[in-house]
């Protein structure tokens, strides 16, 4: 499965940018290995304002894969939420915390210059990048087993919580804990290490 970004009309020739970004839409396309050949391109957004920056993650363990995109209503081209939003900085917070002392850091000052996901897709775009740097971190050294995972995901997601990051979107504590399960289908299923066979080349 691919996706991508274009511009709908295919006509489109016009020097107006902003014009240009409520043309964008999101396109998805599947490789088949019996003809050696891509889908016809299908779109997955068809509206006026600016949908880009498309992820695919997967497979799940049913075979589907999660797809998510931006969708800038307002056609901002630089956008109003980082990936990182207004999040705090931690490992610079907590190294000004073992310097200075807790009572002479503020928080504030080791934060993300953005701001916080005010749609669904944001914040969970926001919590991927988080979790996916964080697993990377960590697994660098452990061993990425699936409780270490889930803690990881969860430690992550719960910080983001307390911390205020997902007040401004209408995320749902259900919705919340299914996201936090794909997370973790998915990362487990990114980090699976295949059985060695005996005698088998390479094994």
């Amino acid at each position: 499965i691919a996706m991508w970004e274009r511009v709908a009309d295919a006509n489109f020739n016009q020097t107006n940018l902003a014009a240009m970004a409520a043309q964008m839409e999101v396109v998805w396309s599947k490789w088949s290995r019996a003809s050696d050949t891509w889908s016809v391109p299908m779109p997955l957004t068809a509206n006026g304002h600016l949908d880009h920056a498309p992820l695919v993650c997967g497979p799940m363990s049913d075979g589907s894969v999660l797809a998510t995109w931006t969708a800038n209503t307002a056609n901002l081209l630089m956008g109003t939420n980082g990936g990182t939003a207004d999040a705090i900085m931690r490992f610079f917070y907590e190294k000004a915390r073992q310097q200075y002392g807790v009572e002479n850091v503020d928080v504030d000052d080791y934060r993300h210059a953005g701001h916080k996901p005010t749609s669904r897709e944001m914040a969970i775009v926001m919590m991927a990048d988080s979790v996916e740097g964080a697993c990377r971190a960590v697994f660098g050294d452990e061993e990425p087993t699936p409780e270490g995972i889930e803690k990881v995901v969860s430690r992550i997601v719960d910080e983001k919580v307390s911390d205020g990051q997902l007040g401004a979107c209408d995320l749902t504590l259900g919705e919340l804990t299914e996201v936090k399960g794909a997370f973790i289908e998915a990362l487990v299923g990114h980090y699976h290490q295949r059985i060695p066979y005996p005698n088998f080349p390479g094994s």
